[in-house]
C-alpha cells in the first residue's frame, strides 16, 4: 500500500515528486536521525539513541504491518528521504495517524500533502469511516493546521487534544486545505492507490 504524487512546485513550476513507501530495515539510520533532532521531534515520544533499537523496532513493526494491524511510512521527495508519517491503532471502524515527523529540507507544502496522502489512504485504502488523532496543546501550528479540517474535540487532558474527521467531512476539509495553501492538485486512484498531479 503506498502513495505517490507528481506536480510541480508553485514557485518555480519545477518538476517533483512525492511519494509515501512502507518504512523498512534500511530506513532505520533516517528515522533515527530526525527523533533525535530535539527541535524537529519535540512533541513525539522520547527514542532512545540506538541504531540496534531501532532496527529491532521496525523488525517489531513489520510483523504488525503484514498483520494489516499498522502501516509505518517514509515520505520522499524527488527521491530524497524527508520524513514519515504512521496509520495505527486499526481498528474495523477507525484509524490513529501520526508520528507525522519531517526533517529541516523539506518543501513547505510536502509535509501537507502527506497528511492528505494519508488520509485518503485511510478513508478510501483502508475504505474507515474515522481518522483519529492527537495534538500536543503547546503545538500551536498543528493544531492550527488542523482546524482547517474543522474536525470533532471529543477529548483533552492535561498534554494534549484528541480530534476526529469524519469521511464525509474529509473532502470539504480537503478542499479548504487545498485552497488555504494555494495547493493545484488533482486526486486520481488507480486500483485502489491515490495518485496526485498539479501544482503545489
Amino acid at each position: 500500500m503506498h502513495c505517490s504524487l507528481s506536480a510541480c512546485n508553485k514557485a518555480d513550476r519545477s518538476p517533483k515528486e512525492l511519494a509515501l513507501n512502507l518504512v523498512d530495515i534500511s530506513d532505520a539510520e533516517f528515522i533515527l536521525s530526525l527523533r533525535l533532532d530535539k527541535k524537529r521531534a519535540i512533541y513525539l515520544s522520547e527514542t532512545a539513541p540506538s541504531l540496534e533499537k531501532q532496527v529491532e523496532w521496525i523488525n517489531a513493526y513489520k510483523a504488525r504491518e503484514k498483520a494489516g494491524l499498522e502501516y509505518y511510512y517514509l515520505a520522499s521527495e524527488d527521491g530524497k528521504k524527508v520524513g514519515t508519517v504512521r496509520i495505527y491503532n486499526i481498528n474495523r471502524f477507525s484509524c490513529t495517524g501520526g508520528s507525522w515527523l519531517f526533517n529541516r529540507s523539506v518543501s513547505s507544502n510536502s509535509a501537507i500533502l502527506c497528511d492528505i496522502m494519508i488520509n485518503d489512504l485511510i478513508f478510501n485504502d483502508l475504505n474507515r469511516n474515522i481518522v483519529l488523532f492527537d495534538v500536543c496543546k503547546n503545538n500551536k501550528r498543528v493544531i492550527s493546521y488542523h482546524e482547517l479540517k474543522n474536525p470533532v474535540f471529543y477529548f483533552e487532558d492535561d498534554v494534549k487534544y484528541y480530534m476526529m474527521l469524519t469521511r464525509s467531512a474529509w473532502y470539504d476539509a480537503r478542499r479548504r486545505i487545498f485552497e488555504f495553501f494555494g495547493i493545484d492538485v488533482k486526486v486520481c486512484w488507480s486500483h485502489g492507490v491515490p495518485f496526485y498531479e498539479g501544482i503545489w
